[in-house]
């Protein structure tokens, strides 16, 4: 779970910070039959166990695989996503929208329900979230949008020594290879190249975004930025991670990883390792989503849905893989 430091401009907890536990979290309103993936989120792995080759435990849709590898702190799940036009794509999903009791909030789900109000194949939780507003909503934190449409802004945010930062964000557009960026704003998005805002930004024109953090790798460069975008964490959480590459084609990928137990400089490397021996491309980016409780992957599977772990909490906001022309 990564925890936002309090600032300035009014930055609070992530979600990951607390677990609320009851049937609405829980996966019984939801009528496809439930796969426990073996070895997932739910069990530990001793630290230093040899480190297993990757294995397809599924197939969800045309151009999405499904690989999993036990490594030395535990199991990491990966859906790797062909961004080829016409096979698969991402899409940030959320629902009721709404300014409610002073604080952007929207509808709680799990991922199943994400899936079954989506029409999608696949998905891992999205960005942090602060405090119940509702029974059914929560607020969101940073920035948020679905659609073309900004509903929560990118806060750009200050240090107690005065210095302005800015949180990471990822970018889907309307075509091509989403993008890792830091950013500010609302109308117009302001994205940077560096999390510390000593330079001018340029519009950032994508067509869906969700902010979260902290960037893991960009432009093909390894550079973990939880200090620069101060956020705390203790060092082995579960950890939610999207991240793109090239493959030998020239084709783009998408990547979304669940790690049982990873720190950040441990999923970046992890990102690496995957690619290298398995995704057989060139990594471009990558970022953290929420962690902790909040981590999750789901997918379906011969006629139900596999999870990482089916008891993970709702939330207000979702990755997800489009497969072929659904919802276009």
């Amino acid at each position: 779970m990564n925890f936002p430091e309090r600032s300035k401009s009014g930055w609070g907890t992530c979600g990951g910070m607390r677990q609320r536990v009851g049937f609405r979290d829980g996966w019984t309103s939801w009528a496809l039959p439930m796969i426990l993936l073996p070895g997932a989120v739910l069990a530990v792995a001793p630290l230093g166990a040899p480190r297993a080759e990757w294995k397809s435990v599924g197939q969800p849709g045309p151009g999405v695989r499904v690989d999993s590898r036990r490594g030395p702190t535990g199991e990491v799940t990966v859906i790797r996503v062909d961004l080829s036009p016409g096979r698969a794509r991402l899409e940030v999903a959320a629902a009721d929208i709404a300014r409610r009791d002073g604080a952007v909030s929207g509808r709680a789900l799990p991922l199943a329900g994400w899936l079954a109000r989506t029409g999608a194949c696949a998905a891992v939780n999205g960005g942090f979230f602060g405090r119940d507003v509702s029974e059914d909503h929560l607020q969101i934190l940073g920035l948020l949008k679905c659609r073309g449409r900004v509903r929560s802004a990118a806060p750009r945010l200050r240090s107690r020594g005065g210095q302005a930062y800015a949180r990471a964000a990822l970018g889907i557009p309307t075509s091509g290879l989403p993008e890792v960026a830091w950013v500010t704003g609302l109308r117009p998005l302001l994205a940077y190249g560096d999390p510390l805002l000593n330079a001018a930004g340029r519009v950032w024109s994508v067509r869906e975004a969700i902010g979260c953090g902290p960037a893991l790798i960009r432009q093909g460069v390894t550079r973990v930025t939880d200090s620069e975008e101060r956020l705390i964490s203790p060092e082995l959480e579960p950890r939610t991670v999207v991240a793109t590459a090239r493959g030998d084609q020239g084709e783009s990928i998408a990547a979304l990883f669940a790690f049982e137990r990873s720190g950040f400089d441990g999923c970046a490397q992890g990102v690496r390792e995957y690619f290298a021996h398995r995704g057989r491309a060139r990594v471009i980016d990558a970022i953290c989503l929420d962690g902790g409780s909040s981590t999750q992957a789901i997918w379906k599977d011969r006629g139900g849905l596999a999870s990482t772990n089916p008891f993970a909490r709702s939330v207000p906001t979702a990755v997800v893989v489009k497969c072929g022309g659904v919802g276009e």
